[in-house]
C-alpha cells in the first residue's frame, strides 16, 4: 500500500505470507485507492503502517490514470493495462497475439479533453 498513491488501480497479492494491496497489472483489478492513510506512532512520530480505502463496488470514478495514447469514446469498454492504468485497449497475449479474457472493468462516462484532461468513468 505505500507504494500506491490516490487513484491507482489496486489488486490483491500475497507477499511474505501476507495479503497485500498492490498497483494493478491488469490481471486481476479488484478497485481504485480513493484515499490513503498514514499511521504515525505517537511516541516516535514514525509511520507505523499505510491503510487506504478502496472503491471496488459499481462508483462514478474521476482519474488522471490512464493510457493517453488511446481513444476514450463515450462507454467504451475499459480495462487496466500492465501499468495499473485504464485503458480501452484490451489486454492481449504477446506470444498469440490473441486478446486475454480479462473483463472491462468499467465504461468510460466523459472523455479527456484539452480544457479538462480527466477521464470519467463509471467502476462496475
Amino acid at each position: 500500500l505505500q507504494h500506491l498513491k490516490k487513484g491507482d488501480v489496486a489488486q490483491l497479492t500475497v507477499q511474505d505470507n501476507q495479503v497485500c494491496l498492490t498497483k494493478s497489472n491488469g490481471s486481476a483489478p479488484l478497485g481504485v485507492l480513493i484515499r490513503k492513510i498514514r499511521v504515525v506512532d505517537k511516541k516516535t512520530r514514525a509511520v507505523k503502517r499505510h491503510v487506504g480505502e478502496v472503491a471496488f463496488a459499481r462508483a462514478l470514478i474521476e482519474t488522471d490514470n490512464y493510457d493517453s495514447s488511446q481513444r476514450y469514446p463515450i462507454n467504451a469498454n475499459l480495462f487496466v493495462d500492465e501499468e495499473g492504468r485504464f485503458t480501452t485497449k484490451q489486454p492481449v497475449n504477446e506470444a498469440t497475439g490473441v486478446n486475454l479474457a480479462n473483463p472491462s472493468i468499467g465504461i468510460v462516462t466523459k472523455c479527456p479533453t484539452a480544457i479538462d484532461s480527466t477521464l470519467q468513468l463509471v467502476w462496475f
